[in-house]
C-alpha cells in the first residue's frame, strides 16, 4: 500500500505542478491522507471510507483489525508530530505517516524523492497530548509526538526512530 501512495502522491504533485497550484505540507498532509485512505479501502474488502467527511472514521472495516476493532483513522504529518481536531479524537487503531521530500520543495523542478516513516497504534482520546488554551492560544490541536510510540506497543511498517543518543524518526525511501 505503501508503493501504491508514493506512486499516488508523487503524480498528484506532478498535476499540482503542471497547473501551478503550490500547497503547504499541511494541506499536501491532508491530501497523503485522502490517497492512503482510498487505497485503504481497496484493499480492505467491505471497508467503508469517510471520503472526506470529519464526523465519520477514515475508515470503516467490515471485519476487526486485530484486536483493536473496525475504526482505522490515518494521521500524516510532514514534521514528527501527529495533530489533530475534537473528532478524529476517537479510539481506534491509528495509522501515522510522517513524509519528506527531497529536494523539499518540488516546485524547484524535476524528480523528487519521497521519503516515509509509517507505524501502526491503537490509541485512546487519553493517549493525545491536550494543549492548555488560554486568551494567547492562537491554534489548538491535540497532538501525538512520535516519541510516545517509544513507550506503547505499535506496529512499524516502514522507517524508523532511532534511539541513540539524540532520538529521531526516521523516514525512509520507498
Amino acid at each position: 500500500m505503501l508503493d501504491e501512495l508514493s506512486v499516488k502522491f508523487k503524480l498528484l504533485l506532478k498535476i499540482y505542478k503542471e497547473q501551478g497550484l503550490y500547497k503547504s505540507k499541511k494541506q499536501l498532509s491532508e491530501d497523503m491522507s485522502g490517497l492512503l485512505e482510498h487505497i485503504m479501502s481497496n484493499h480492505y474488502d467491505g471497508s467503508i471510507p469517510a471520503q472526506g467527511d470529519d464526523g465519520k472514521p477514515d475508515l470503516t472495516l467490515l471485519h476487526p483489525y486485530k484486536n483493536y476493532g473496525n475504526i482505522v483513522e490515518i494521521k500524516c504529518t510532514s514534521g514528527n508530530i501527529w495533530r489533530g481536531g475534537k473528532l478524529s479524537k476517537r479510539p481506534g487503531f491509528y495509522v501515522l505517516v510522517s513524509w519528506e521530500m527531497y529536494p523539499p520543495t518540488f516546485i524547484s523542478g524535476g524528480d523528487f524523492t519521497l521519503n516515509i516513516f509509517c507505524a501502526g497504534i491503537y490509541l485512546t482520546p487519553d493517549d493525545w497530548d491536550k494543549k492548555e488554551l488560554d486568551e494567547n492560544t492562537k491554534y489548538y490541536a491535540t497532538s501525538y509526538p512520535y516519541k510516545k510510540l517509544l513507550d506503547n506497543p505499535f506496529e512499524l511498517y516502514h522507517g524508523n526512530i532511532n534511539e541513540g543518543k539524540t532520538k529521531k524518526l526516521v523516514c525512509s525511501e520507498i
